[in-house]
């Protein structure tokens, strides 16, 4: 479940400043956007900011953003820390958050998880939904926690609650297994289901799980079709496999052993055990299948370019 993060996630507002920047760029709340506001800004506009960061803690929080980013300013961690800290100890949200991210990857402080812990809980407590999605992967894990199952699956659930699609399959998943949580299929497949229909892979095919078993949902073969076909798509690895078994056994269709082949042929790129299975399905297929297969096997890597996927939890 953990993983580095680069502050994408970071959230801020310009509106006590708005008037100043009036002529600036006004960002939505993304750091990308931010960033992207930022490098537009005249001297005249950056400034500003530098004035009002003096005392309002969102500015603060956007220049500490700026330093910590190399936008405008040459990259320093340790200026980002003091901007980010001043406006931390205001209450500010976001900042907080920001503050742990330094401190979890030790840029500009020394290294230390357990104050990352407390600042990921004071920005959680002010509503920052990836500061309480990473302190529930603390928890989970151990890392600079104590492990606590109950405590993760709490904080997963407050973010799930906030929309955060990642937080919903990692508590769909924490239902479905009985970690932290009394185990509930029906339950696990409302939070898959809230996270596959904001298009997160592994929920898709999470929940394309529970309608093939019929475990949580009733039993419907073309609903998890229909799910494992999304996942698979963006290049899920499990929801290749489970596709290609949906094609080869005919469940909810008649066989299909070249679309069986195109999805195991995907999935053994990835996962060395799939290439038995493929070999398989090979000796079943004639020669004009399997040209067929591999053709189409090579003109989708060709138009989906996808990283590998790094599955959380």
């Amino acid at each position: 479940m953990g993983r580095n993060r680069f502050p994408v996630f970071l959230v801020f507002a310009f509106l006590l400043f708005a008037m100043l920047l009036a002529d600036s760029p006004l960002p939505a709340e993304s750091a990308d956007n931010i960033i992207a506001a930022l490098k537009r800004y005249t001297p005249q506009q950056f400034e500003a900011l530098r004035k009002v960061a003096k005392h309002d803690a969102q500015a603060q929080n956007i220049l500490g953003l700026a330093y910590l980013t190399h936008t405008k300013v040459d990259q320093d961690y340790r200026e980002a820390y003091e901007l980010f800290r001043k406006a931390a100890l205001q209450g500010y949200g976001p900042a907080q958050n920001n503050l742990a991210f330094l401190y979890t990857h030790g840029l500009g402080v020394p290294k230390d998880l357990s104050i990352a812990a407390e600042w990921l809980r004071k920005a959680g407590e002010n509503g920052e939904t990836a500061a309480q999605e990473q302190l529930a992967d603390m928890y989970f894990t151990g890392t600079g926690l104590r492990k606590d199952l109950p405590e993760a699956a709490k904080w997963f659930e407050v973010a799930a609650r906030s929309g955060d699609a990642r937080a919903q399959n990692n508590l769909g998943l924490m239902y479905n297994a009985g970690l932290g949580v009394a185990k509930d299929r029906a339950t696990a497949a409302r939070w898959f289901r809230a996270a596959a229909e904001q298009g997160i892979a592994q929920a898709q095919n999470n929940l394309g799980v529970l309608y093939l078993t019929g475990q949580g949902v009733p039993e419907d073969h073309h609903e998890a079709f229909k799910w494992f076909t999304l996942s698979a798509e963006k290049g899920d690895v499990n929801a290749q496999e489970n596709l290609a078994n949906l094609y080869v056994h005919g469940h909810c269709m008649p066989e299909d052993l070249v679309s069986a082949y195109l999805w195991m042929s995907l999935a053994a790129e990835k996962q060395s055990n799939d290439r038995k299975l493929l070999h398989g399905f090979e000796l079943r297929m004639s020669p004009e299948q399997l040209e067929q297969a591999k053709k189409r096997a090579k003109a989708w890597e060709s138009a989906h370019n996808l990283p590998s996927a790094a599955l959380r939890f």
